[in-house]
Parts: C-alpha cells; structure tokens; sequence
C-alpha cells in the first residue's frame, strides 16, 4: 500500500510541471497557426503607455516565424526572445525529466544567477530604445 501513495505523491508532485508543458504546446500551436501580423493579439501595455518597446515587444512574432523557419526574421522581430530560447528549453526539460535525488545533475540556472538575467534583460530594454544605429536593428518596428 506504500508504494501504491508514494507512486501518487510523486505523481502529484508532478503535475504542475506537466500542465505547464501542456499549456506551452497549446501555445505553440496557437503561434503556429495564427500569424500576430494578421490576428489580433493583444498589444503590449507599456507600449500603449510610453511608446517605447519593452523586452517582450515582436516576441509573438518572432515565435511565429521562427516555428515556420524563419530564423533570420525570428532574430529581427527579438534577438533576445530567440537567445534565451536554448538555455530556458534545456532548463525546463532537465527539469521535468531529472529527479531531484539523482545522481545526474544538468541544470542550466544553477551557474546563472536571476540578477544576471535581470540585468541583460534591462540592458537590451534600454539599447532597443535607442535611436541611433546599430541599436535600432534591435528594434522590432518594421
């Protein structure tokens, strides 16, 4: 009987990771399927207010393009968005695939602190914002 309640532990105990990856690949299809150049999506609040681009601006773009294998375009519409997308991805499935006591140890923000992520982040939010080249290739406004 103890193994049948440690087998559901561990299964609940797991769930929240499975949802987060089942709502990612419905994302991911929805992104697929329906190009944010023509369908409404949302717009982004603090460009409504400032009329600057935050770090996420051309982010849906750039997913759409990328999954139809657009790399270059991807890269134009969010070079941020499409760097973080190896390490965040490795990260993620170490984490829903390696247990905590195994011997295996594979994760990527163990070595990465959230303050450095914090900082490239606010660097690329105000270089994007500037207007003078090279930095305006980071925008996404085309």
């Amino acid at each position: 009987m103890t193994d049948f309640n440690d087998n559901m532990g561990a299964m609940r105990s797991q769930f929240p990771r499975f949802l987060i990856f089942g709502f990612l690949v419905v994302g991911v299809i929805l992104v697929f399927f329906f190009n944010p150049e023509s369908v409404r999506y949302p717009p982004c609040f603090f460009k409504m207010v400032t009329g600057l681009q935050c770090p996420g601006c051309g982010s849906a773009r750039a997913s759409y393009h990328l999954l139809h294998g657009h790399f270059l375009t991807a890269i134009d519409y969010n070079l941020l968005f499409i760097a973080a997308i190896p390490p965040v991805a490795i990260d993620g499935v170490s984490g829903l695939f390696i247990r905590e006591s195994s011997t295996i140890k594979f994760r990527v923000f163990n070595y990465i602190r959230s303050w450095q992520v914090m900082l490239v982040v606010m660097i690329f939010w105000i270089i994007r914002n500037l207007p003078v080249y090279p930095f305006i290739l980071l925008s996404s406004d085309h």
